[in-house]
């Protein structure tokens, strides 16, 4: 959930305010030693060859998203190896016996929760970590009509049908289409927009959009997904004012 934060990032921005109070449930769905996809023979018992007839194994194979050689350290962006992350020699596996919700409480793979905006805003969001496609869908509802948005990729890498436009509705009048800017770069090009925000000249608007997030908003984006896991854990709503206000104070940037 701290990495999907940036969705909570997105809403905050767009809603121009901050999350007050967030309710939670959640559950483990699809990884651990119980997982529905994990391979097993016809007496229930997980295969040998597990890693290999895994479907989310084989769904990756040949994506450098699994070292081939299990010898070889796993490398990510730029080759940099995960040696600590996962060590050589150490298969980290979807179904390790390591996971259970009984005993670590913070590793749902689903979340439906409810958020509460200061300005009084509310925001119904859900989420799991096993998926056909990736992305994001967004409805937001005003007092002035609508906005939607479908956006996110296929397993084949080509962009989900109805990503190339955000739709609005107004409350009394027809659907305005308007079509989205595409290009080519990581994480639908927003790798190279943060790269020209750190070190360019910032041609491509941000500044203006507002699109560079503060340290304070990272950490308010981050401190409500930390709610979220909180809220599944103890079965009630959580405070995130109170969450940042435990770490320390958070800095007010202009």
């Amino acid at each position: 959930m701290h990495k999907s934060c940036h969705h909570l990032d997105l809403m905050n921005w767009l809603l121009d305010d901050d999350p007050a109070t967030v309710y939670a449930l959640g559950g483990l769905h699809f990884y651990g030693p119980d997982g529905p996809h994990r391979p097993r023979d016809e007496h229930g018992r997980p295969t040998r060859d597990e890693r290999t007839s895994d479907p989310y194994y084989r769904a990756q194979w040949g994506t450098g998203a699994f070292p081939e050689d299990e010898g070889t350290e796993r490398a990510g962006a730029h080759g940099l190896a995960y040696a600590h992350q996962y060590p050589a020699g150490r298969q980290a596996y979807l179904y390790d016996e390591d996971i259970d919700i009984d005993i670590d409480i913070d590793i749902e793979d689903t979340y439906t929760s409810a958020i509460a905006y200061r300005g009084g805003a509310s925001l119904a969001y859900t989420i799991d970590f096993s998926s056909p496609w990736e992305g994001y869908s967004m409805e937001l509802i005003g007092t002035h009509g609508t906005l939607e948005l479908r956006h996110g990729v296929e397993r084949n890498g080509q962009l989900r049908p109805g990503g190339e436009f955000i739709t609005y509705s107004p409350l009394f009048g027809a659907k305005q289409p308007h079509i989205v800017a595409q290009g080519d770069g990581g994480h639908s090009v927003a790798d190279e927009l943060l790269q020209e925000d750190l070190v360019g000249d910032g041609v491509h608007g941000s500044a203006e959009l507002g699109l560079a997030a503060t340290p304070r908003q990272g950490a308010v984006a981050v401190a409500a997904g930390e709610a979220m896991w909180r809220s599944v854990a103890s079965g009630a709503p959580v405070d995130v004012t109170e969450l940042l206000d435990a770490g320390g104070s958070v800095p007010t940037c202009s």
